[in-house]
């Protein structure tokens, strides 16, 4: 176990390498609602920085934790695109020998050592870090509104990842307007850890076959171009610094935000121009889904219909 001291003040130009060097906890959900739901973290609690270890919190056999145990923290957001007349729901393809290998899924991935007691910090962290946008050539820097999210240096995110592709690395950026969208299930987290409490709202996603409790937010961003006009690009990497270039694929949501069980289209990286390029993938294409995409899939469905 390696105990945490302190949460240090973070620099978010070094996110690409938190990438890296992620640290999560076992905690315990001990009380929740329709509302809410409370998490304590232990003065001194089990941690993970290694593969190894967080196999080990993860297992859900009864020997290594009680019902009540969570994976924590981790994040994501799931990024709704609009461009004229239609609505995405941008997703990846998880890349193999890993958990859910061939799956899509959303932005995500686990929290480091100061994010232990903020969640939102880390789904917005890997949201932006895992998607790089281009568009008129310019790297797109979503702008939210009143910034709330004033702690987390978006700009500087998005550059780190943009540094990945010598395509990116001396464009310049752009703003563009977007707001997170209030699900109807979403719930307050209490997060209780060494005497202080921390509240965020967000939506839970369970994975049960790991104990992850995933804290979730949905960014939607406009465009005024076509989607064929856009471009996406994976900003995970692996390694240190090396991309894992995986599949990006756009799904197609009506009006009512419902998935209207088809793939816009997709992005893929190519070995011989070194680049990502737009493609329409085939009408019979079928991935299947995490379970934190389907839970995003649902909660969006359902804010569709009563918005």
């Amino acid at each position: 176990m390696n105990e945490i001291n302190k949460l240090p003040s973070l620099d978010d130009h070094i996110a690409q390498k938190e990438r890296e060097e992620f640290l999560i906890v076992q905690a315990k959900i001990t009380k929740e609602t329709k509302k809410t739901i409370e998490i304590v973290i232990d003065d001194n609690p089990i941690t993970a920085s290694t593969i190894a270890e967080r196999r080990v919190i993860s297992d859900p056999k009864p020997e290594n934790g009680s019902k009540e145990d969570i994976r924590f923290p981790a994040g994501g957001l799931g990024i709704i695109v609009k461009t004229p007349g239609q609505y995405h729901l941008m997703t990846v393809l998880r890349a193999s020998k890993s958990s859910f290998d061939r799956h899509l899924n959303t932005f995500s991935g686990l929290g480091c050592v100061s994010e232990i007691t903020d969640p939102e910090r880390t789904a917005i962290r890997k949201g932006l870090e895992d998607l790089i946008i281009i568009a008129k050539n310019k790297i797109i820097i979503p702008q939210f509104k009143n910034n709330p999210f004033s702690r987390i240096d978006t700009k500087a995110i998005i550059r780190d990842g943009a540094t990945l592709y010598k395509e990116t690395q001396k464009l310049q950026t752009e703003e563009a307007p977007a707001h997170f969208i209030s699900l109807p299930n979403e719930k307050e987290f209490k997060i209780t850890w060494r005497g202080s409490e921390y509240t965020y709202q967000g939506l839970p996603a369970r994975d049960p076959g790991t104990r992850g409790l995933d804290f979730i937010k949905i960014m939607a961003i406009e465009f005024g171009e076509k989607l064929e006009d856009l471009k996406f690009l994976d900003g995970r990497i692996i390694g240190g610094r090396n991309p894992l270039n995986r599949d990006i694929y756009a799904l197609e949501l009506d009006g009512a935000f419902k998935w209207t069980g088809k793939i816009s289209a997709g992005w893929q990286w190519n070995k011989n121009t070194q680049d990502y390029q737009y493609f329409i993938p085939p009408e019979k294409i079928k991935l299947p889904l995490t379970p934190i995409l389907k839970t995003i899939i649902t909660e969006v469905a359902d804010y569709g219909n009563k918005a």
